[in-house]
């Protein structure tokens, strides 16, 4: 079964911006609204289900959000 790609935005570690993390490999940012941006693009364009999880700053999920279909295993 497929699963769904995650794409993560979360504070970076140090304290000092934001990081968007992928399944290709992670961007960080000095605001968190540009990052956030970022990884609803990147979300998108994934060809397979994905998600975006924005984290705030004290790294609890603030929002979630999914594109595509959902993988079979998800559907009722």
């Amino acid at each position: 079964m497929a699963k769904r790609e995650k794409v993560v935005v979360q504070p970076a570690k140090g304290g000092a911006g934001w990081d968007v993390l992928t399944p290709t490999g992670t961007k960080h940012h000095t605001t968190k609204a540009p990052a956030v941006e970022q990884g609803r693009q990147v979300a998108k364009a994934i060809p397979a289900p994905s998600q975006l999880v924005i984290k705030g700053e004290n790294g609890r999920i603030q929002t979630e959000h999914t594109y595509q279909n959902d993988p079979e295993k998800y559907r009722g």
